[in-house]
């Protein structure tokens, strides 16, 4: 049946390409969420061994001073 110049499957066309683009956006947001946790994770692993390494390089010159 036509309806201001459309048809039925030209509306069911339209419904299932939103309904598409919807999963689409929450697959990404999805995605988007693990791969920043990862990164994240990755960069403070990162971050914490350097301060470490520093802490640890500090902590034994002011040893060597004292002795």
């Amino acid at each position: 049946m036509e309806k201001n110049g459309r048809s039925d499957y030209d509306d069911d066309a339209c419904l299932q390409f939103l309904q598409g683009k919807r999963t689409n956006e929450r697959t990404n947001e999805r995605t988007n969420a693990r791969t920043n946790e990862r990164t994240n994770a990755r960069t403070n692993e990162r971050t914490n061994e350097r301060t470490n390494e520093r802490t640890n390089e500090r902590t034994h010159e002011r040893t060597h001073e004292l002795y």
